[in-house]
């Protein structure tokens, strides 16, 4: 085994559940942080993001039972009601009362089943309190989310259990490369090395004999999906969602579905070019956001007031720093309008301000808009207050928009190397 990935493993320690041994990481200071990884590798996926998570929580992470570092039974029931009960009771063993939740892939579906059982159950079982919860990418909502084929066949179907005889072949490496290659953005695809180190933990303690069952929780997507998202409308535990808009699975496409349904939504949209794994292709900024120290977009949907008359179901922005950004690009569906034309003699106008004496305008020709920034000295704007958004007439008439939606779409001026150059570099 790669001497990084023997070097994670020695830092760790064991647990018995149910009679089987569990890895898991535990280092900081602060106030508790789980750490729940996803399908189909192991606790090693955080480490790019560990250092910064430890210099403030004490920062959790196991790995689930038939992944990673963790014995990986033949004969179990892999599920996510029974990764829920690992972590609750690793959460138990250690001690700890009360913690926060950053969860990825698989790891979203465990955390969406612990919230709904701290949300229904807490009174009769005492469940231990979730301070906060950050999900990742993720398959959050089942009706948004797109596996890939093999994925849906491994875990759906009876030829997973044909195809799990021949894990760990060259033929079986070659295609989970490509598929785990497909997942990520394209400037950040995974090295051969990287793909290495994931095939390392994957068939560590013959793990390939088990891939297909435990990537069966798929199903239990379907079976809990009111139950999970029923918690997620009602709690009061404050959620962030931070997207790689980029992901084939659970992209730009789930976040806005979680814009739909969450109310008063809290999502950090990554750079258009980042995939599944934010923690690895993004590290930095995944970091900082899931840290509540956000540097990125978050996107909330907000009711905005038109004219004293209609309304429009819009997203504003608001964030807690200075966003590297120069253009707001407003695109409208003409086809919702009632009583105003787009692009005709009548166009829509919007202002957009924001507390701080930024300001910008433009007028909406053929569904769109461009709004360049008159921001401060960094030439970027302080999104520490919500902007309000203001929509007009062109022709000073009364505004009629009932029902209507902004798509708003935020363009980044990239970080240089140097100041001239114009070469974006990439978080890294």
């Amino acid at each position: 085994m790669d001497a990084e990935l023997e070097e994670w493993k020695a830092a760790g320690h064991y647990f018995d559940y149910l009679g089987f041994d569990i890895f898991y990481r535990i280092e900081g200071s602060g106030p508790p942080l789980l750490l729940i990884h996803g399908y189909p590798f192991n606790s090693w996926d955080w480490a790019l993001i560990w250092p910064t998570l430890v210099e403030r929580f004490t920062v959790i992470a196991p790995d689930m039972i038939g992944m990673g570092f963790s014995d990986k039974p033949v004969q179990y029931g892999y599920s996510v009601l029974d990764h829920a009960d690992m972590h609750e009771a690793l959460l138990s063993y250690l001690g700890i009362e009360r913690f926060h939740l950053l969860t990825h892939d698989l790891g979203n579906s465990v955390g969406q089943e612990m919230l709904a059982r701290f949300e229904f159950e807490q009174q009769s079982r005492g469940r231990v309190p979730i301070d906060s919860v950050t999900w990742l990418n993720g398959g959050l909502f089942i009706e948004a989310y797109r596996p890939r084929i093999a994925q849906t066949l491994m875990s759906r179907t009876p030829l997973g259990d044909l195809v799990s005889r021949f894990q760990g072949t060259p033929v079986s490496r070659r295609i989970m490369d490509a598929a785990v290659s497909e997942m990520f953005g394209p400037d950040t695809k995974p090295s051969p090395r990287l793909l290495s180190l994931f095939q390392q933990v994957l068939e560590y303690n013959d793990g390939a004999r088990v891939t297909h069952q435990v990537g069966r929780f798929i199903n239990d997507r379907y079976d809990n999906r009111s139950r999970w998202v029923r918690a997620m409308r009602e709690t009061a535990v404050p959620m962030r969602m931070i997207d790689g808009p980029i992901d084939p699975n659970s992209g730009l496409h789930m976040a806005e579905r979680y814009l739909e349904v969450i109310h008063d939504p809290d999502v950090v949209l990554l750079d258009d070019n980042i995939g599944h794994w934010p923690q690895i292709e993004a590290p930095r900024r995944c970091s900082r956001t899931s840290s509540s120290t956000s540097t990125g977009l978050r996107l909330r949907r907000s009711r905005i007031q038109v004219g004293g008359e209609g309304r429009i179901v819009a997203v504003g922005l608001t964030g807690a720093c200075h966003a590297l950004t120069d253009h707001l690009v407003v695109e409208v569906d003409a086809h919702r309008h009632r009583g105003v034309g787009v692009g005709g003699s009548s166009p829509v106008g919007l202002d957009l301000s924001v507390i701080g004496g930024f300001g910008a305008a433009g007028n909406i020709a053929d569904g769109r808009v461009d709004l360049p920034w008159q921001g401060d000295a960094v030439g970027g704007l302080h999104l520490g207050a919500v902007p309000v958004l203001h929509v007009r007439r062109g022709d000073g008439g009364r505004d009629h928009l009932v029902g209507h939606r902004l798509v708003i779409r935020v363009r980044r001026r990239r970080k240089v190397e140097r100041a001239g150059t114009g070469h974006g570099r990439r978080d890294e």
